[in-house]
């Protein structure tokens, strides 16, 4: 099986076709992380956004200010964090 790591993240996102992705799925790619994470929040390409699963990512309370604090998750109606370690004090911050 194959995983996204930070370094993929950033060049897949680097890419202007996906200014036309609305749902997007990364799910059971546990290497992702927080670092991953950041790298896909920062593509200016993501602003059309509605649905982000992050199943199984390796993400945790320390990932949940990444997901507030972004302006590319603003059009989100749809954040699947499901299989992560994000605790009642993540959901909270959430």
């Amino acid at each position: 099986m194959w995983t996204l790591s930070a370094k993929t993240v950033k060049a897949l996102v680097s890419c202007p076709l996906l200014a036309r992705v609305t749902s997007l799925s990364v799910r059971c790619n546990k290497g992702l992380g927080r670092a991953g994470l950041a790298a896909l929040l920062a593509s200016p390409h993501l602003a059309e956004l509605r649905s982000l699963n992050l199943d199984q990512t390796g993400l945790d309370d320390d990932a949940t200010d990444l997901l507030t604090d972004s302006p590319r998750l603003r059009s989100c109606r749809h954040l699947d964090l499901t299989s992560n370690a994000i605790t009642g004090y993540g959901v909270d911050a959430l």
